[in-house]
């Protein structure tokens, strides 16, 4: 009997080892914090991940401004260029943030340009514990603060905006245009689209919010009207800032809010990188869907429908 009872034991406690790592992984999918830390370690690029170059552009300031350029490849679709995404990062973070997202872009035939904002801070990945950044030095940021003497303000990254478009149609002149943002810069590319129309074809906006000291996002991107993606991380700040911001809107962009749906997300673009199966390909679905705006799919792709009035 002694001899059962241990196996009947042993049993149990690899049972319980088991289903650690998933409670783990929904206690780390549902985490807060603040606006811009990273949420988990991004994944290792595949051996085949597409090439890209780092290139350069000297703003007006003498501020030199740098991204990574990924260049689709292969026939564009029904004789149109390829479309292009503007990659921007979130508070304390680089262009690295898209060093692991940007292949997936590449492999539905998107360009690229993942940019340097001024407003950041040295490398993309934070350690808690020591408060450290490591990852992608952010040079935009490296070169504003050694010329201006001072840490760069995010409403002044927002006024790099005209350069950076100007930048990204004289590399495609003819394609379709989307902005993507990641926390505080998803707010960024918000108030942009809304105050600029003309200039972009659609924006995706993960975890977006009232991050901008001095603004009211909500008030200056309440006529928003072009196509937009809005989704956010399931824990409770971004959740309860993306709620707010809605609320305000006067058109609905396509929403995906997980924790509205019991499904996890984390903070910002890197959820799309997410290392939880389940929920990182039920976003994608959602983004794929919302990716049509710039590129027309296959027809048994459904499309996602622009903003309606609420």
């Amino acid at each position: 009997m002694p001899a059962l009872r241990d196996l009947a034991l042993l049993g149990m406690a690899l049972s319980l080892c088991a289903c650690a790592p998933s409670l783990a992984a929904q206690d780390a999918g549902r985490s807060g914090g603040a606006p811009g830390e990273a949420r988990s370690k991004p994944a290792t690029p595949a051996q085949d991940a597409p090439a890209f170059e780092t290139i350069t552009r000297k703003l007006k300031d003498g501020v030199t401004l740098t991204a990574d350029l990924w260049r689709a490849s292969g026939a564009e679709p029904a004789g149109a260029p390829h479309p292009v995404l503007v990659a921007f990062h979130a508070t304390r973070s680089s262009r690295g943030e898209y060093r692991t997202i940007a292949p997936e872009f590449v492999r539905r035939g998107f360009h690229v340009l993942a940019v340097d904002l001024r407003y950041g801070g040295p490398g993309e990945l934070g350690n808690r514990k020591t408060k450290e950044r490591t990852g992608t030095m952010n040079e935009t940021w490296k070169s504003a603060t050694a010329l201006l003497g001072r840490e760069p303000t995010a409403i002044e990254a927002y006024e790099d905006f005209p350069a950076i478009l100007a930048w990204t149609r004289e590399l495609f002149p003819n394609s379709k245009l989307g902005l993507v943002g990641s926390s505080y810069s998803a707010s960024l590319v918000l108030v942009w689209a809304a105050e600029h129309p003309k200039t972009v074809d659609a924006v995706y906006a993960f975890s977006p919010g009232e991050w901008i000291d001095g603004w009211n996002v909500a008030l200056r991107a309440k006529k928003l009207a072009t196509p937009c993606f809005f989704t956010c991380g399931s824990g409770g700040p971004d959740t309860e800032q993306a709620k707010k911001l809605l609320a305000q809107l006067d058109t609905r962009p396509t929403v995906y809010l997980p924790a509205d749906e019991g499904q996890n997300g984390l903070h910002g673009v890197g959820t799309l990188h997410m290392k939880f199966d389940a929920d990182r390909t039920e976003l994608w679905k959602r983004l794929d869907a919302a990716l049509t705006w710039l590129r027309p799919l296959p027809s048994s792709t459904p499309s996602a429908p622009t903003p309606s009035p609420k």
